[in-house]
């Protein structure tokens, strides 16, 4: 659901960013894998945006897992998202090996696991740190199937992450948050990234944003047959 119900309103800028230590400058600068050429796109051939971190590790098992989804941005995106629980937390917390083997992590962690993934790709991926704008039904969806807007915003800013909520009418009609998401290098026209050739685009991804089916939980007193209160008065009579 990248891009629905969620609206990035502003974004640093890439000096200020790197400024915060979220990206790194080594001398080396590494070559593409495969066919796809980045030298066209303005700052694609920066070398901090292929190259590892603190976060951004690149393991024997974040190697194997770009090689089973063939090194594609799409598949990487999708596979993220589907399989990554988000957290709602602020700050780095683990680093992309750690993220993969939990299978959860806040947006900074999943960033760095998709990052990771893009990266040993050699497909060039960077954070952005902005904020956004999601409405309060896909809020609450998101936070953790909350049914009151207002639990869900004091939860979110409970666990660190900068959280508004804007009124209207003396409602809230917009949660505004910071948030991390990722950019990566794409042969996107007209491909929309399915056949990468020759980046031309930066194009956002949000792997950490999503919204959850909840089932409800299962009645296990009723499946079990048990008659509570009779069980009850078989203990008090026990003694």
């Amino acid at each position: 659901m990248q891009g629905r119900q969620r609206q990035p309103v502003l974004s640093t800028t890439r000096n200020a960013f790197i400024q915060s230590g979220l990206a790194n400058h080594p001398a080396l600068k590494l070559a593409a894998l495969g066919d796809l050429k980045y030298d066209q796109l303005d700052q694609a051939s920066d070398p901090a945006y292929l190259a590892p971190s603190d976060e951004i590790v690149f393991s024997d098992e974040i190697k194997a897992q770009a090689k089973a989804l063939d090194y594609d941005a799409v598949k990487i995106y999708h596979w993220v998202r589907n399989h990554i629980e988000w957290q709602p937390t602020w700050g780095a917390t683990q680093n992309a090996a750690l993220t993969l083997a939990a299978r959860r992590g806040n947006a900074m962690d999943i960033a760095s696991l998709t990052i990771a993934l893009l990266r040993v790709s050699h497909i060039p991926a960077r954070y952005v740190h902005g904020a956004i704008e999601v409405e309060p039904e896909a809020y609450k969806n998101w936070l953790g199937g909350f049914t009151s807007i207002q639990a869900a915003v004091r939860y979110a800013a409970s666990n660190g992450i900068p959280t508004t909520a804007i009124t209207s009418g003396g409602k809230i009609s917009k949660i505004q948050m910071e948030h991390i998401w990722v950019e990566a290098a794409t042969d996107y026209y007209p491909s929309r990234g399915a056949i990468n050739k020759n980046a031309d685009h930066w194009l956002a991804l949000d792997p950490s944003y999503k919204q959850y089916n909840y089932q409800p939980g299962l009645d296990t007193v009723a499946i079990s047959g048990i008659d509570p209160q009779q069980l009850a008065r078989q203990f008090v009579d026990s003694g």
